[in-house]
Protein backbone atom coordinates (compact mmCIF):
# COMPACT_ATOMS: atom_id res chain seq x y z
CA UNK A 1 0.00 0.00 0.00
CA UNK A 2 1.36 3.67 -0.59
CA UNK A 3 1.12 7.22 0.62
CA UNK A 4 0.57 9.26 -2.60
CA UNK A 5 2.01 12.76 -2.53
CA UNK A 6 2.94 12.29 1.11
CA UNK A 7 4.77 9.06 0.38
CA UNK A 8 7.81 8.58 2.61
CA UNK A 9 11.33 8.96 1.30
CA UNK A 10 11.91 5.22 1.32
CA UNK A 11 8.88 4.64 -0.94
CA UNK A 12 9.94 7.43 -3.28
CA UNK A 13 13.35 5.83 -3.55
CA UNK A 14 11.78 2.49 -4.49
CA UNK A 15 9.66 4.07 -7.24
CA UNK A 16 12.57 6.07 -8.63
CA UNK A 17 14.60 2.89 -8.69
CA UNK A 18 11.97 1.26 -10.90
CA UNK A 19 14.62 -0.07 -13.31
CA UNK A 20 16.40 -1.81 -10.48
CA UNK A 21 13.21 -3.39 -9.23
CA UNK A 22 12.00 -4.68 -12.56
CA UNK A 23 14.31 -4.90 -15.58
CA UNK A 24 16.49 -7.93 -14.91
CA UNK A 25 14.30 -9.04 -12.04
CA UNK A 26 12.10 -11.37 -14.01
CA UNK A 27 9.25 -10.87 -16.42
CA UNK A 28 5.89 -12.44 -16.99
CA UNK A 29 3.00 -13.16 -14.68
CA UNK A 30 4.32 -16.17 -12.82
CA UNK A 31 4.91 -14.67 -9.35
CA UNK A 32 2.94 -15.54 -6.25
CA UNK A 33 2.44 -13.15 -3.34
CA UNK A 34 2.37 -14.91 0.04
CA UNK A 35 1.10 -12.94 3.04
CA UNK A 36 1.40 -14.32 6.55
CA UNK A 37 -0.95 -13.74 9.45
CA UNK A 38 -0.53 -11.76 12.63
CA UNK A 39 -3.56 -9.61 13.44
CA UNK A 40 -2.66 -5.95 13.92
CA UNK A 41 0.86 -6.72 12.71
CA UNK A 42 -0.61 -6.78 9.19
CA UNK A 43 0.24 -3.08 8.90
CA UNK A 44 3.86 -4.21 8.46
CA UNK A 45 2.92 -6.16 5.32
CA UNK A 46 1.12 -3.16 3.88
CA UNK A 47 4.20 -1.04 4.46
CA UNK A 48 6.40 -3.56 2.65
CA UNK A 49 3.92 -3.78 -0.23
CA UNK A 50 4.01 -0.01 -0.62
CA UNK A 51 7.65 -0.39 -1.68
CA UNK A 52 7.40 -3.58 -3.74
CA UNK A 53 4.07 -3.36 -5.57
CA UNK A 54 4.71 -0.32 -7.78
CA UNK A 55 7.10 -2.37 -9.91
CA UNK A 56 6.22 -5.99 -9.16
CA UNK A 57 2.44 -5.86 -9.49
CA UNK A 58 2.42 -6.85 -13.17
CA UNK A 59 4.36 -10.02 -12.35
CA UNK A 60 1.90 -11.25 -9.70
CA UNK A 61 -0.87 -13.64 -10.70
CA UNK A 62 -1.36 -15.67 -7.51
CA UNK A 63 -2.05 -14.20 -4.07
CA UNK A 64 -2.47 -16.40 -0.99
CA UNK A 65 -2.90 -15.15 2.56
CA UNK A 66 -3.66 -16.30 6.07
CA UNK A 67 -5.52 -14.33 8.75
CA UNK A 68 -4.51 -10.66 8.39
CA UNK A 69 -2.74 -11.72 5.20
CA UNK A 70 -6.05 -13.02 3.86
CA UNK A 71 -7.72 -9.65 4.48
CA UNK A 72 -4.89 -7.78 2.76
CA UNK A 73 -4.99 -10.27 -0.12
CA UNK A 74 -8.71 -9.71 -0.61
CA UNK A 75 -8.23 -5.95 -0.56
CA UNK A 76 -5.44 -6.14 -3.12
CA UNK A 77 -7.42 -8.29 -5.55
CA UNK A 78 -10.55 -6.14 -5.17
CA UNK A 79 -8.45 -3.09 -6.08
CA UNK A 80 -6.28 -4.69 -8.78
CA UNK A 81 -8.04 -2.65 -11.49
CA UNK A 82 -7.07 0.66 -9.87
CA UNK A 83 -3.81 2.53 -10.14
CA UNK A 84 -1.24 1.07 -7.78
CA UNK A 85 -0.58 4.40 -6.06
CA UNK A 86 -4.26 5.00 -5.25
CA UNK A 87 -4.87 1.47 -4.00
CA UNK A 88 -1.77 1.62 -1.83
CA UNK A 89 -2.73 5.01 -0.45
CA UNK A 90 -6.17 3.80 0.59
CA UNK A 91 -4.76 0.60 2.04
CA UNK A 92 -2.33 2.44 4.28
CA UNK A 93 -5.05 4.85 5.33
CA UNK A 94 -7.14 1.87 6.43
CA UNK A 95 -4.45 0.73 8.86
CA UNK A 96 -3.80 4.24 10.14
CA UNK A 97 -7.49 4.79 10.86
CA UNK A 98 -8.23 1.30 12.22
CA UNK A 99 -8.88 1.06 15.95
CA UNK A 100 -9.74 -1.67 18.40
CA UNK A 101 -13.46 -0.92 18.18
CA UNK A 102 -13.42 -1.61 14.43
CA UNK A 103 -12.34 -5.19 15.08
CA UNK A 104 -13.54 -6.27 18.51
CA UNK A 105 -16.53 -5.59 20.72
CA UNK A 106 -15.62 -3.37 23.71
CA UNK A 107 -13.80 -4.99 26.60
CA UNK A 108 -14.86 -2.38 29.14
CA UNK A 109 -18.55 -3.06 28.77
CA UNK A 110 -21.04 -5.53 30.18
CA UNK A 111 -20.80 -7.79 27.14
CA UNK A 112 -17.01 -7.92 27.31
CA UNK A 113 -17.02 -8.78 31.02
CA UNK A 114 -19.65 -11.44 30.44
CA UNK A 115 -17.63 -13.07 27.67
CA UNK A 116 -14.55 -13.11 29.89
CA UNK A 117 -16.45 -14.69 32.79
CA UNK A 118 -17.94 -17.33 30.51
CA UNK A 119 -14.49 -18.17 29.23
CA UNK A 120 -13.18 -18.49 32.79
CA UNK A 121 -16.21 -20.68 33.49
CA UNK A 122 -14.86 -23.24 31.05
CA UNK A 123 -12.21 -24.06 33.65
CA UNK A 124 -14.59 -24.12 36.61
CA UNK A 125 -17.10 -26.82 37.65
CA UNK A 126 -20.03 -24.58 36.71
CA UNK A 127 -22.16 -26.13 33.98
CA UNK A 128 -24.00 -22.93 33.05
CA UNK A 129 -20.93 -20.81 32.32
CA UNK A 130 -19.51 -21.56 28.90
CA UNK A 131 -18.14 -19.25 26.25
CA UNK A 132 -16.79 -19.62 22.75
CA UNK A 133 -13.99 -17.06 23.08
CA UNK A 134 -12.45 -14.29 25.17
CA UNK A 135 -13.05 -11.59 22.54
CA UNK A 136 -15.71 -11.19 19.91
CA UNK A 137 -15.05 -9.60 16.48
CA UNK A 138 -18.58 -8.25 16.29
CA UNK A 139 -17.64 -5.09 14.32
CA UNK A 140 -15.26 -6.90 11.93
CA UNK A 141 -17.82 -7.94 9.26
CA UNK A 142 -18.91 -4.32 8.81
CA UNK A 143 -15.27 -3.20 8.71
CA UNK A 144 -14.55 -5.77 6.00
CA UNK A 145 -17.53 -4.66 3.93
CA UNK A 146 -16.07 -1.16 3.87
CA UNK A 147 -12.59 -2.42 3.03
CA UNK A 148 -13.35 -5.01 0.32
CA UNK A 149 -15.78 -4.86 -2.59
CA UNK A 150 -16.31 -8.59 -3.06
CA UNK A 151 -18.23 -8.17 -6.31
CA UNK A 152 -15.29 -6.25 -7.76
CA UNK A 153 -12.95 -8.89 -6.33
CA UNK A 154 -14.68 -11.61 -8.34
CA UNK A 155 -14.69 -9.48 -11.47
CA UNK A 156 -10.97 -8.75 -11.17
CA UNK A 157 -10.17 -12.44 -10.72
CA UNK A 158 -12.06 -13.29 -13.90
CA UNK A 159 -10.94 -10.41 -16.08
CA UNK A 160 -7.30 -10.23 -15.00
CA UNK A 161 -6.80 -13.97 -14.54
CA UNK A 162 -5.78 -13.79 -10.93
CA UNK A 163 -5.92 -16.54 -8.35
CA UNK A 164 -6.78 -15.73 -4.73
CA UNK A 165 -6.47 -18.21 -1.88
CA UNK A 166 -7.23 -17.86 1.82
CA UNK A 167 -6.27 -20.44 4.42
CA UNK A 168 -8.47 -21.65 7.28
CA UNK A 169 -8.27 -24.60 9.68
CA UNK A 170 -11.30 -26.81 10.44
CA UNK A 171 -12.16 -26.67 14.13
CA UNK A 172 -12.52 -30.45 14.27
CA UNK A 173 -9.72 -31.53 11.98
CA UNK A 174 -5.98 -31.67 11.54
CA UNK A 175 -5.63 -30.20 8.06
CA UNK A 176 -5.52 -26.81 6.38
CA UNK A 177 -8.11 -25.77 3.82
CA UNK A 178 -7.26 -23.32 1.04
CA UNK A 179 -10.41 -21.69 -0.28
CA UNK A 180 -9.45 -20.38 -3.69
CA UNK A 181 -11.16 -18.44 -6.44
CA UNK A 182 -9.30 -18.71 -9.71
CA UNK A 183 -6.28 -20.90 -10.26
CA UNK A 184 -6.23 -24.65 -10.70
CA UNK A 185 -4.24 -26.53 -8.05
CA UNK A 186 -2.04 -29.38 -9.19
CA UNK A 187 -4.26 -31.75 -7.23
CA UNK A 188 -7.24 -31.28 -4.94
CA UNK A 189 -5.31 -32.59 -1.95
CA UNK A 190 -1.73 -32.45 -0.80
CA UNK A 191 -1.49 -35.41 1.61
CA UNK A 192 2.15 -34.73 2.47
CA UNK A 193 1.25 -31.38 4.03
CA UNK A 194 -2.34 -32.10 4.98
CA UNK A 195 -3.70 -29.35 2.71
CA UNK A 196 -7.04 -29.47 0.91
CA UNK A 197 -7.85 -27.12 -1.96
CA UNK A 198 -11.46 -26.02 -2.27
CA UNK A 199 -12.51 -24.20 -5.43
CA UNK A 200 -14.89 -21.44 -4.32
CA UNK A 201 -17.01 -19.63 -6.93
CA UNK A 202 -17.33 -16.53 -4.75
CA UNK A 203 -14.98 -15.83 -1.88
CA UNK A 204 -16.75 -13.71 0.68
CA UNK A 205 -16.74 -12.31 4.17
CA UNK A 206 -17.27 -15.68 5.84
CA UNK A 207 -14.05 -17.04 4.34
CA UNK A 208 -12.06 -14.01 5.51
CA UNK A 209 -13.56 -14.18 9.00
CA UNK A 210 -12.80 -17.90 9.21
CA UNK A 211 -9.18 -17.33 8.21
CA UNK A 212 -8.91 -14.66 10.95
CA UNK A 213 -10.64 -16.47 13.83
CA UNK A 214 -7.72 -16.79 16.27
CA UNK A 215 -8.44 -19.88 18.43
CA UNK A 216 -9.58 -19.06 21.99
CA UNK A 217 -9.44 -15.29 21.35
CA UNK A 218 -12.14 -15.28 18.65
CA UNK A 219 -15.02 -17.73 18.13
CA UNK A 220 -14.95 -20.27 15.32
CA UNK A 221 -16.70 -19.17 12.12
CA UNK A 222 -19.21 -21.24 10.18
CA UNK A 223 -18.39 -21.40 6.47
CA UNK A 224 -21.41 -22.45 4.42
CA UNK A 225 -20.12 -22.26 0.84
CA UNK A 226 -19.16 -24.26 -1.04
CA UNK A 227 -21.44 -26.80 0.56
CA UNK A 228 -19.02 -29.80 0.50
CA UNK A 229 -16.59 -27.81 2.66
CA UNK A 230 -19.19 -26.40 5.06
CA UNK A 231 -17.78 -26.55 8.58
CA UNK A 232 -16.59 -24.55 11.58
CA UNK A 233 -13.19 -22.98 11.00
CA UNK A 234 -10.46 -21.22 12.92
CA UNK A 235 -7.55 -19.01 11.86
CA UNK A 236 -5.46 -20.75 9.21
CA UNK A 237 -2.30 -19.52 10.92
CA UNK A 238 -2.67 -22.20 13.57
CA UNK A 239 -1.46 -24.73 10.97
CA UNK A 240 -0.26 -22.86 7.88
CA UNK A 241 0.63 -19.27 8.70
CA UNK A 242 2.78 -18.51 5.65
CA UNK A 243 1.26 -20.48 2.75
CA UNK A 244 4.20 -20.83 0.37
CA UNK A 245 3.19 -24.28 -0.87
CA UNK A 246 -0.38 -23.25 -1.84
CA UNK A 247 0.97 -20.34 -3.91
CA UNK A 248 3.16 -22.79 -5.85
CA UNK A 249 0.37 -25.32 -6.28
CA UNK A 250 -1.94 -22.61 -7.63
CA UNK A 251 0.51 -21.79 -10.40
CA UNK A 252 3.27 -19.52 -9.07
CA UNK A 253 6.84 -20.24 -10.15
CA UNK A 254 8.37 -17.51 -7.99
CA UNK A 255 7.24 -16.26 -4.59
CA UNK A 256 7.23 -12.93 -2.80
CA UNK A 257 6.92 -13.78 0.89
CA UNK A 258 6.03 -11.09 3.40
CA UNK A 259 6.16 -12.48 6.91
CA UNK A 260 5.15 -10.83 10.16
CA UNK A 261 7.62 -12.83 12.23
CA UNK A 262 11.39 -12.75 11.99
CA UNK A 263 13.30 -15.91 11.10
CA UNK A 264 16.54 -14.66 12.68
CA UNK A 265 17.79 -16.34 15.87
CA UNK A 266 16.99 -14.38 19.00
CA UNK A 267 19.98 -12.92 20.83
CA UNK A 268 18.07 -11.42 23.73
CA UNK A 269 20.06 -11.85 26.98
CA UNK A 270 17.94 -13.84 29.45
CA UNK A 271 16.92 -12.04 32.64
CA UNK A 272 17.63 -13.53 36.03
CA UNK A 273 13.98 -13.83 37.10
CA UNK A 274 11.78 -16.75 36.13
CA UNK A 275 9.71 -16.10 32.96
CA UNK A 276 6.03 -15.49 33.61
CA UNK A 277 2.95 -16.91 31.88
CA UNK A 278 2.99 -14.26 29.13
CA UNK A 279 6.61 -14.92 28.19
CA UNK A 280 5.65 -18.57 27.84
CA UNK A 281 2.70 -17.65 25.63
CA UNK A 282 4.92 -15.46 23.44
CA UNK A 283 7.38 -18.36 23.21
CA UNK A 284 4.60 -20.63 21.94
CA UNK A 285 3.59 -18.03 19.34
CA UNK A 286 7.14 -17.81 18.03
CA UNK A 287 7.34 -21.59 17.88
CA UNK A 288 4.04 -21.85 16.01
CA UNK A 289 4.47 -18.94 13.59
CA UNK A 290 8.16 -18.09 13.27
CA UNK A 291 9.98 -21.41 13.51
CA UNK A 292 8.04 -23.20 10.72
CA UNK A 293 8.61 -20.20 8.46
CA UNK A 294 12.35 -20.27 9.13
CA UNK A 295 12.41 -23.96 8.23
CA UNK A 296 10.42 -23.31 5.03
CA UNK A 297 12.74 -20.59 3.78
CA UNK A 298 15.78 -22.65 4.71
CA UNK A 299 14.36 -25.69 2.89
CA UNK A 300 13.39 -23.64 -0.14
CA UNK A 301 16.87 -22.16 -0.50
CA UNK A 302 18.74 -25.39 0.18
CA UNK A 303 16.50 -27.25 -2.25
CA UNK A 304 17.40 -24.66 -4.87
CA UNK A 305 21.05 -25.30 -4.09
CA UNK A 306 20.64 -29.06 -4.46
CA UNK A 307 18.82 -28.62 -7.76
CA UNK A 308 21.51 -26.27 -9.01
CA UNK A 309 24.17 -28.83 -8.10
CA UNK A 310 22.33 -31.42 -10.20
CA UNK A 311 21.87 -33.76 -7.25
CA UNK A 312 19.14 -36.24 -6.50
CA UNK A 313 18.34 -36.19 -2.80
CA UNK A 314 16.18 -38.64 -0.92
CA UNK A 315 15.79 -38.30 2.82
CA UNK A 316 18.81 -36.01 2.90
CA UNK A 317 21.19 -38.49 1.19
CA UNK A 318 22.63 -38.07 -2.29
CA UNK A 319 21.93 -41.03 -4.58
CA UNK A 320 22.76 -40.23 -8.17
CA UNK A 321 22.56 -37.61 -10.90
CA UNK A 322 19.64 -37.28 -13.29
CA UNK A 323 18.88 -34.57 -15.87
CA UNK A 324 15.25 -34.23 -14.83
CA UNK A 325 13.36 -34.64 -11.62
CA UNK A 326 10.02 -35.54 -10.18
CA UNK A 327 9.00 -35.38 -6.57
CA UNK A 328 7.09 -38.42 -5.37
CA UNK A 329 4.05 -37.72 -3.22
CA UNK A 330 2.71 -40.27 -0.71
CA UNK A 331 -0.38 -40.64 -2.89
CA UNK A 332 1.79 -41.82 -5.78
CA UNK A 333 1.51 -38.50 -7.63
CA UNK A 334 4.77 -37.38 -9.20
CA UNK A 335 5.45 -33.67 -9.11
CA UNK A 336 8.08 -31.81 -11.17
CA UNK A 337 10.72 -30.01 -9.13
CA UNK A 338 12.06 -26.64 -10.28
CA UNK A 339 14.13 -23.97 -8.56
CA UNK A 340 11.91 -21.34 -6.93
CA UNK A 341 13.28 -17.78 -6.97
CA UNK A 342 12.03 -15.80 -3.99
CA UNK A 343 11.84 -12.40 -2.36
CA UNK A 344 11.59 -12.55 1.41
CA UNK A 345 10.64 -9.58 3.60
CA UNK A 346 10.49 -9.93 7.37
CA UNK A 347 11.67 -8.03 10.45
CA UNK A 348 15.39 -8.49 11.11
CA UNK A 349 15.02 -8.47 14.89
CA UNK A 350 12.68 -11.15 16.33
CA UNK A 351 11.52 -8.70 19.00
CA UNK A 352 11.34 -5.56 16.83
CA UNK A 353 7.54 -5.50 16.65
CA UNK A 354 7.18 -6.37 20.32
CA UNK A 355 9.47 -3.49 21.25
CA UNK A 356 7.44 -1.09 19.11
CA UNK A 357 4.24 -2.26 20.81
CA UNK A 358 5.76 -1.82 24.26
CA UNK A 359 7.04 1.66 23.43
CA UNK A 360 3.81 2.90 21.85
CA UNK A 361 1.75 1.49 24.72
CA UNK A 362 3.90 3.17 27.35
CA UNK A 363 3.74 6.47 25.52
CA UNK A 364 0.07 6.56 24.50
CA UNK A 365 -2.00 4.02 26.41
CA UNK A 366 -0.62 3.60 29.90
CA UNK A 367 -3.47 5.65 31.37
CA UNK A 368 -7.22 5.05 30.86
CA UNK A 369 -8.21 8.73 30.75
CA UNK A 370 -8.98 8.74 27.03
CA UNK A 371 -12.31 6.99 26.49
CA UNK A 372 -11.23 5.72 23.06
CA UNK A 373 -8.12 4.14 24.54
CA UNK A 374 -9.62 2.31 27.51
CA UNK A 375 -9.91 -1.08 25.85
CA UNK A 376 -6.28 -1.01 24.73
CA UNK A 377 -5.22 0.27 28.15
CA UNK A 378 -6.99 -2.68 29.78
CA UNK A 379 -5.62 -5.18 27.27
CA UNK A 380 -2.07 -3.93 27.80
CA UNK A 381 -2.59 -3.95 31.55
CA UNK A 382 -3.70 -7.59 31.49
CA UNK A 383 -0.73 -8.58 29.31
CA UNK A 384 1.74 -6.38 31.24
CA UNK A 385 2.74 -4.86 27.90
CA UNK A 386 4.92 -2.21 29.53
CA UNK A 387 7.32 -4.79 30.97
CA UNK A 388 9.48 -5.66 27.97
CA UNK A 389 9.43 -6.60 24.30
CA UNK A 390 8.31 -10.19 24.98
CA UNK A 391 5.18 -8.91 26.70
CA UNK A 392 4.73 -6.39 23.90
CA UNK A 393 4.77 -9.29 21.42
CA UNK A 394 1.46 -10.59 22.74
CA UNK A 395 -0.15 -7.16 22.66
CA UNK A 396 1.06 -6.56 19.10
CA UNK A 397 -1.40 -9.08 17.64
CA UNK A 398 -4.39 -7.11 18.98
CA UNK A 399 -2.90 -3.62 19.12
CA UNK A 400 -5.25 -2.00 16.61
CA UNK A 401 -4.15 1.63 16.95
CA UNK A 402 -3.02 4.20 14.42
CA UNK A 403 0.22 5.06 16.21
CA UNK A 404 1.27 1.41 16.29
CA UNK A 405 0.24 0.84 12.67
CA UNK A 406 2.26 3.86 11.52
CA UNK A 407 5.47 2.51 13.04
CA UNK A 408 4.85 -0.93 11.55
CA UNK A 409 4.26 0.60 8.12
CA UNK A 410 7.59 2.39 8.35
CA UNK A 411 9.34 -0.78 9.51
CA UNK A 412 7.87 -2.74 6.59
CA UNK A 413 8.97 -0.05 4.15
CA UNK A 414 12.49 -0.05 5.59
CA UNK A 415 12.83 -3.84 5.42
CA UNK A 416 11.52 -3.97 1.83
CA UNK A 417 13.90 -1.21 0.80
CA UNK A 418 16.79 -3.06 2.43
CA UNK A 419 16.05 -6.13 0.28
CA UNK A 420 16.12 -3.91 -2.82
CA UNK A 421 19.40 -2.31 -1.77
CA UNK A 422 20.98 -5.69 -1.07
CA UNK A 423 19.89 -7.04 -4.48
CA UNK A 424 20.84 -4.29 -6.95
CA UNK A 425 21.13 -6.60 -9.95
CA UNK A 426 18.40 -9.15 -9.30
CA UNK A 427 15.67 -9.04 -6.67
CA UNK A 428 14.87 -12.71 -7.11
CA UNK A 429 17.13 -14.80 -4.92
CA UNK A 430 17.74 -18.55 -5.09
CA UNK A 431 20.51 -19.07 -2.57
CA UNK A 432 20.04 -19.05 1.22
CA UNK A 433 19.59 -15.93 3.30
CA UNK A 434 22.89 -14.47 4.60
CA UNK A 435 22.46 -16.18 7.97
CA UNK A 436 22.49 -19.61 6.31
CA UNK A 437 24.42 -21.40 3.62
CA UNK A 438 23.76 -24.76 1.93
CA UNK A 439 24.27 -27.56 4.41
CA UNK A 440 27.21 -29.96 3.99
CA UNK A 441 26.74 -33.54 2.81
CA UNK A 442 23.37 -32.67 1.30
CA UNK A 443 21.80 -32.60 4.76
CA UNK A 444 19.27 -29.82 4.19
CA UNK A 445 18.25 -29.85 7.85
CA UNK A 446 21.68 -28.73 9.01
CA UNK A 447 22.52 -25.04 9.28
CA UNK A 448 26.09 -23.91 8.81
CA UNK A 449 27.76 -20.79 10.13
CA UNK A 450 26.65 -17.39 8.82
CA UNK A 451 28.20 -16.17 5.59
CA UNK A 452 29.82 -12.73 5.51
CA UNK A 453 27.89 -11.63 2.44
CA UNK A 454 25.28 -12.74 -0.06
CA UNK A 455 26.70 -14.93 -2.80
CA UNK A 456 25.95 -14.73 -6.50
CA UNK A 457 22.41 -15.99 -7.29
CA UNK A 458 22.15 -19.54 -8.56
CA UNK A 459 21.09 -19.58 -12.19
CA UNK A 460 17.40 -20.30 -12.55
CA UNK A 461 18.07 -22.27 -15.73
CA UNK A 462 19.84 -25.02 -13.79
CA UNK A 463 18.48 -28.52 -14.44
CA UNK A 464 16.13 -29.71 -11.67
CA UNK A 465 16.80 -32.66 -9.43
CA UNK A 466 14.56 -34.96 -7.38
CA UNK A 467 13.89 -33.69 -3.88
CA UNK A 468 11.54 -35.41 -1.47
CA UNK A 469 12.16 -33.38 1.66
CA UNK A 470 9.73 -30.49 2.39
CA UNK A 471 9.49 -27.81 5.00
CA UNK A 472 6.51 -27.32 7.27
CA UNK A 473 4.72 -25.30 4.63
CA UNK A 474 6.00 -27.49 1.81
CA UNK A 475 8.43 -24.93 0.42
CA UNK A 476 9.89 -27.40 -2.04
CA UNK A 477 7.68 -28.00 -5.02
Amino acid sequence: MATGTKRSAVVKQAVVRGGAVSGENGAGGDAGLVLGGGGARGAYASGALSVLLPELKDQVRVIVGTSAGALISAYLVANWHRSTAEAIEDGLRFWRDLNFGDVCAPLMALGGATRFMRYVGEFLPVSSMHGSSILHPEPLPQTLEKLVDFDQLGENIREQRLALGVVAAPAYGNRSVVFHQGGIPRHREDPLRGIEYVATPNLGIEHMLASSAIPALFPAVRVTKPEPAADWYYDGGSRLNTPIKPALWLGAKRVIVIALNSVAPSRTPPPEQQPDFYVGAAHLLHAALGDPLAQDIRTLANTNALIAAGLTATNGRSRNHRPAARQQQPSGLAEPVQPVPYIFIAPEDPLAIGEIARRVYRKRYRRPWNAGARDLWLLGKILDARADAMHGELLSYLFFAGEFAEELIQLGQTDAQRWIDEHPADLWQLDPLPAWSPAPNDNIDAVTSPRPARTRPIAAETQPATVTREGSNGAAT
